[in-house]
């Protein structure tokens, strides 16, 4: 690297953190001046709609879910059956595969080798 792009990448790094120190002490002296802008008033009405919401989800906690349904006496006689496929054939009962040579003459196509050619 040379000297000169040296020096201007090092003046670069010194006023980028230049600029992060103005910009941090800037953002934490507005935050010293705050004060919280709320009526004490609003606040409490916020508190009475909370109190609210959870009394509601106490009551809700409260509450037991519906008795579920007695299961009949007797099963239905096709409700139980399960669809059953014949097993897989196997490799004694598959037929061997076809093979085709290229001297098949299915398609009127001859091949020749070309070394024979005298």
């Amino acid at each position: 690297m040379k000297r000169s792009h040296a020096l201007v990448l090092a003046l670069l790094l010194g006023a980028a953190a230049v600029a992060a120190t103005f910009s941090v002490l800037t953002t934490t002296s507005l935050g010293i001046g705050a004060k919280a802008a709320v009526p004490a008033a609003e606040i409490a009405a916020r508190n009475a709609k909370l109190d609210k919401a959870e009394a509601a989800v106490r009551r809700a906690l409260e509450k037991k879910p519906p008795a579920l349904p007695k299961l009949p006496k007797r099963i239905d006689s096709q409700s139980h059956l399960v669809r059953v496929f014949p097993p897989a054939p196997t490799a004694a009962q598959t037929p061997p595969p076809t093979t085709r040579s290229a001297f098949d003459d299915d398609h009127g196509v001859e091949w020749e080798d070309e070394e024979d050619d005298d």
